[in-house]
């Protein structure tokens, strides 16, 4: 036996883990590292919210056919709501930016003036003014008929403004107004009266403005007539003192146009008579000084000098076209009756020169002369006036201007009165009624398929939610993947859920069975965890009681004894023993504790081959206590020297120091779990106390495995058959017969 120590015990220093990692430790375990666990349980993961929802299916369903029933419930309870609908169009007011020309109201002013549309819409004004058309008042469902009637009046509009409903098109000018009430007719009705009082609301407030306006007006009106009368009055008083006059004209457009002072008038016709006096004295000068050169005979000449000249001309003409015209051409003949016209004229003027002298002209020369001179005697004169009047005539425009600006702010309010009192109440509404409501002929609410299907979304929202949660508070250790990925240990074997807890026994008795298939698959895994084998002692703990944990200590037990390894199985659950041989011998391991008796006194045949007993035995003493001494190393030194392979059935951990003390002296420990019934937190912290104790957990067995929970991806099938009961493991006697098998 080289491989074995001074004290027999096997020394695995240099063992290896089945990944390849070094092992460690004294007892010749993989160290620590190679099982990492977690302290605790880990995160929701969508694994763990996916076996939840399979799991508690039947919960989710529920939950559905809940959620249904309620929603069908409560829609058949519900009284049928029916929503008649109008569509407005706003139309922005037009802005008169100059006379003549109009501006749209556009941007933001244009978004103003829709939201303030609405408000409208949506007024407790409004919806009085319709209450009162429709004489709701009266009516029971809209209004205490015990109050006043202004509190009717309140309550029948805040009922309309509640079943109102403003829905703006969105990109246009248009507007949905809905109205919902228990009656199809009344909704159809309520929804178009408001459609047509909004209307008429919108016409009476531009009357009313018109109205404002033309009040204003009068009153302005009345202000600038008596301001205007005032000044002509100022005016007329100050002409009579002064002692101007001015003329009045009509001007081109008819109207009248003040004209300036009689002496500025005077003084206008003077010089312009001035003017022709001083032409008529020249041209008489001309012809006098002209008829003093010349003589008698020239005179005749020189007078009609330039109708010659005017002759000669037209008779160049008339011989110049005669050679392309004939004489009866209508031309010619113009040409001959203007150049008989000038001779006549010629003749009649040198008649005249020819009976004059140069006295007539002497006489009429000085005539024009003398009434040149008068006249200019009298412009003259008249200009003096004229500029001592012109002090006068300043203030006199100071009033003038004052009239015409009160005649002219007179004028344009009166012409502004006129057009407001023609077309004030005739302006244009902003809204327009584009679709009258209908009465409807189906109920808006309740909506029969959308509450359905909402009470089955919700109830299957709720029915996850409850899963899930259930899956929190009862975070158990259910599938091989919670004992790998969420404790981080070595998961050694799944044991598969019988009907009863003796049938589990009576199959392990059977090799072929699924039970004695899925231990002896546990048993391989611990042949592999290291290289030179199975551990020598195995200590098998749970977190608490009823796991499975002597039923698995049974079954290793006899996995091993059926490949031909000497087995001893021992009851070191002194507290609450299991195993009892058909004997029924005192002895067992409290009087190995308490005496120096070898192992063999105290051992027992179990009925198998290659597989003893020691059970726990009766005697005084505590259990800890006697745990704690070096008398249990001895022991199971001595055993370890007779046996193959030892299994050491312990306590649970729970509150208890024995679990701990026989994993301290044991080469593995094995800590059984039962799917769905242990906690993870409850099997992490057995594992540190485990730890703490310098114990080697070798990793899980699974017990009492569901069928439900068995898929290929969980479970090998080893052909039996599930039990459906999920009943835990009793507290019983397993009595090993010391027959053969």
């Amino acid at each position: 036996m080289s491989d074995l120590d001074n004290s027999g015990r096997k020394d695995f220093t240099t063992a290896t883990a089945p990944d390849g990692g070094g092992g460690g430790g004294g007892k010749g375990y993989p160290d620590e590292s190679y099982y990492p666990a977690r302290l605790g349980p880990s995160d929701l993961g969508l694994n763990q919210i996916k076996r939840a929802i399979v799991e508690r299916r039947w919960l989710i369903l529920a939950c559905i056919a809940l959620g249904v029933a309620v929603a069908t419930a409560l829609t058949l309870m519900m009284t049928p709501l029916y929503r008649a609908s109008i569509l407005l169009e706003l139309n922005p007011p037009e802005v008169e930016i100059l006379e003549g020309t109009t501006q749209v109201t556009q941007g933001r002013n244009q978004l103003y003036f829709l939201e303030t549309q609405y408000g409208l819409l949506e007024s407790e004004a409004l919806a009085q003014r319709v209450a009162r058309e429709l004489n709701l008042v009266s009516d029971p469902q809209f209004a205490n008929q015990e109050a006043s009637r202004e509190d009717r009046l309140r309550q029948a509009a805040q009922r309309l403004r509640n079943g109102l409903t403003v829905v703006p098109e969105t990109g246009s000018q248009l507007v949905r107004v809905y109205f919902t009430s228990p009656d199809r007719e009344q909704s159809a009705r309520i929804v178009n009266s408001f459609g047509e009082n909004f209307i008429e609301t919108n016409l009476e407030r531009g009357y009313d403005a018109s109205s404002f306006a033309r009040e204003f007006l009068e009153d302005e009106l009345a202000t600038v007539q008596a301001d205007l009368e005032a000044s002509e009055q100022a005016l007329n008083a100050f002409a009579q003192q002064s002692g101007i006059v001015t003329i009045r004209g009509t001007g081109e457009d008819g109207q009248v146009v003040e004209g300036g002072s009689l002496e500025d008038s005077s003084l206008t016709a003077l010089n312009a008579a001035l003017t022709n006096a001083r032409i008529a004295r020249v041209g008489a000068e001309q012809r006098y000084r002209q008829a003093q050169q010349a003589g008698p005979n020239n005179i005749v000449v020189a007078g009609t000098s330039a109708l010659r000249q005017d002759r000669a001309r037209l008779q160049a003409e008339y011989e110049q076209k005669l050679e392309l015209f004939r004489p009866e051409y209508p031309e010619m003949q113009e040409l001959q009756r203007r150049i008989a016209g000038l001779d006549r004229a010629i003749a009649q003027e040198a008649q005249q020169l020819t009976g004059g002298d140069l006295n007539t002209l002497r006489a009429e020369f000085l005539a024009a002369r003398d009434a040149e001179q008068e006249l200019q005697a009298r412009v003259e004169a008249l200009k003096g006036e004229v500029l001592s009047q012109r002090n006068q005539t300043i203030q006199s425009n100071i009033l003038q201007r004052q009239v015409d600006t009160n005649r002219a702010l007179y004028d344009a309010l009166l012409q502004r009165y006129k057009e407001i009192g023609v077309t004030g109440g005739i302006g244009k509404s902003p809204v327009s009624l584009v679709d009258r409501a209908r009465a409807p002929t189906a109920p808006f609410r309740p909506n029969i398929p959308l509450n359905i299907l909402a009470g089955l979304v919700l109830g299957l929202i709720a029915g996850i939610v409850l899963a899930v949660a259930f899956e929190l508070i009862f975070d158990t250790v259910k599938l091989p993947d919670d004992v790998r990925q969420r404790m981080g240990l070595r998961l050694l074997g799944v044991i598969p859920e019988e009907d009863e807890e003796d049938a589990t026994i009576d199959a392990l008795e059977d090799p072929k069975s699924g039970v004695s298939e899925a231990y002896a698959s546990a048993r391989t895994a611990l042949q592999f965890i290291r290289e030179g084998g199975a551990p020598k002692t195995i200590a098998l703990t749970s977190t608490r009681p009823a796991e499975g944990k002597s039923t698995s200590a049974y079954g290793l037990a006899r996995s091993f004894s059926r490949i031909g390894k000497r087995a001893l199985l021992i009851d070191a659950d002194m507290r609450r023993p299991t195993f009892e041989s058909e004997s029924g011998a005192a002895g067992g391991l409290l009087r190995l504790l308490t005496s120096e008796d070898p192992l063999s006194a105290h051992v027992q045949g179990s009925g198998h081959a290659n597989l003893d007993l020691l059970p726990a035995g009766k005697g005084q003493g505590n259990a800890a206590e006697l745990l704690a001494s070096s008398r249990l190393e001895t022991i199971i030194k001595q055993a370890e020297r007779d046996y193959d392979v030892v299994i050491i059935d312990g306590p649970p951990v729970i509150g208890l120091a024995d679990a701990p003390l026989l994993a301290s002296v044991a080469e593995a420990t094995v800590i059984i779990v039962e799917s769905g019934g242990a906690r993870i937190g409850a099997v992490s912290e057995t594992v540190n106390r485990l730890r703490s104790s310098h114990a080697k957990v070798a990793g899980v067995i699974l017990t009492k495995f569901p069928a439900k929970l068995a898929d290929s991806d969980y479970y090998y099938y080893y052909d039996y058959a599930y039990g459906k009961t999920g009943k835990r493991e009793s507290s019983r006697k397993i009595t090993l017969s010391r027959g053969g098998s």
